[in-house]
């Protein structure tokens, strides 16, 4: 990220994002799953 504005950024930099950027809502919906099963 430090570099991103003064290198080139290819196709792998850029998908490689966009699925860390996606699993971010997975994540977020895996732990309030787990967190309501158990204090349910």
């Amino acid at each position: 990220m430090i570099c991103a504005p003064f290198c080139r950024v290819g196709f792998v930099d850029f998908w490689l994002g966009d699925q860390l950027t996606s699993l971010e809502f997975i994540f977020f919906d895996i732990e309030y799953f787990f967190c309501f099963y158990i204090y349910d």
